[in-house]
């Protein structure tokens, strides 16, 4: 987080439904990122300072991940939603060319591919599955190593890296992208 973020006095003056219990439960809060502690605002979890009054902690809260994947979530009533796929903010033109080349008959040169990094509560399952994969070979299996750097508080990846991540996808008969 950073100074962007909220103080517990901005949001006890800007959201007062968060100061009634049964107010606060009715609420939900969105994170477009997970809910680790650097990548939330410290008023995500109820920072009680300087006032204790925030009821932020009784609020419904969605992000990526959630405790029952990583136990490092933050805040109380956290709730996981879907990671964007890379169709995520495509226009319907697009989306359709995309499908068309997600047509199960089109030949693919690659069985399995799996790309991801070695990170998370998965972090075994990861180093296994990328193990396999790299003892396979193509034109069985690809294994593409993820290195996703920190750009200006978002989690970036170049343009080359997107571009080789989607064509061994379309050129592959499954992907594997472990949980963690």
């Amino acid at each position: 987080h950073d100074s962007t973020c909220p103080s517990a006095l901005d949001v006890h003056s800007l959201l007062p439904f968060m100061r009634d219990p049964t107010s606060a439960r009715r609420h939900i809060m969105l994170n477009p990122r997970v809910a680790h502690e650097h990548d939330v605002c410290p008023s995500w979890h109820g920072d009680p300072r300087p006032l204790k009054s925030t009821l932020v902690p009784f609020a419904t809260k969605f992000a990526l991940e959630d405790r029952s994947c990583c136990p490092s979530v933050k805040g109380n009533n956290v709730h996981s939603v879907p990671y964007p796929s890379f169709a995520s903010g495509l226009d319907l033109r697009t989306k359709e060319r995309l499908r068309a080349l997600t047509n199960p008959r089109l030949v693919r040169p690659l069985l399995v591919m799996g790309a991801f990094g070695m990170h998370g509560a998965g972090t075994a399952r990861r180093i296994k599955v990328k193990s396999q994969c790299l003892e396979k070979g193509p034109p069985d299996c690809i294994f593409m190593d993820l290195h996703i750097q920190q750009h200006h508080g978002t989690l970036a990846f170049d343009t080359a890296l997107y571009g080789r991540l989607v064509s061994l996808m379309l050129n592959a008969t499954f992907c594997l992208e472990p949980d963690g």
